[in-house]
């Protein structure tokens, strides 16, 4: 997914953090998203501080209705409520902070005008993540609602990047080479390859197939 996107660590972070941790939070939930989607950010280059405080705010969007609906069935249990009318309570009410959410990260780890740079990217993000959230959750089932929210938002956002890029940022870019070099070892760890001679040979053989 990595290669199909801009080189530009806004971009990857929405992708990464917010759509496909949305994913994750609504497969599983209990902490793998952000286990996940922060050891992606920091292979690519973001302080780890940085990458775990911006995947936890991510995480606000999907985590009511995370691991296919578990908390609105916990509450649903508690509170002797019916989980429809609950989901369909926070499914009118969360779509609202999802849709802001990505200008609201992007703009604590870039600055409010380099976010302005990329807001067609997050309005996209935000705008299918939020829709599909509200639609899943008051009319399809709670319990698939972020399942349904982040594939839509990711490949919504994928297919509008292949005819609109940010302008390019050295700022933002992601060094190429170090992300290389990180793929080559991880290769090699995976092979067995536990030698400095192997890990070079997968390094050259990755720069090359690049």
């Amino acid at each position: 997914m990595v290669d199909n996107l801009p080189n530009d660590r806004r971009i990857m972070l929405v992708m990464i953090g917010f759509s496909f941790g949305a994913l994750l939070e609504g497969i599983s939930g209990f902490g793998t998203p952000i286990a996940i989607t922060s050891s992606l950010l920091i292979l690519l280059g973001f302080p780890t501080l940085e990458a775990l405080t911006l995947t936890l705010i991510f995480n606000t969007a999907p985590v009511a209705f995370g691991a296919l609906g578990v908390p609105i069935t916990v509450l649903g249990a508690v509170t002797h409520l019916p989980t429809g009318a609950l989901a369909k309570m926070v499914g009118r009410q969360l779509p609202l902070f999802a849709f802001f959410l990505p200008f609201y990260v992007i703009g604590i780890y870039a600055g409010f005008r380099n976010t302005m740079r990329v807001w067609p990217v997050l309005l996209v993000s935000g705008g299918t993540f939020a829709l599909t959230q509200y639609v899943t959750s008051n009319y399809i089932s709670y319990a698939l609602t972020d399942v349904l929210s982040s594939p839509v938002s990711l490949i919504l956002t994928i297919a509008f990047l292949r005819v609109w890029k940010p302008a390019p940022d050295e700022q933002f870019a992601v060094d190429i080479d170090r992300l290389a070099d990180m793929r080559a070892t991880i290769s090699a760890v995976r092979a067995g390859c536990r030698g400095s001679w192997c890990r070079q040979w997968y390094r050259g053989r990755s720069r090359r197939s690049s």
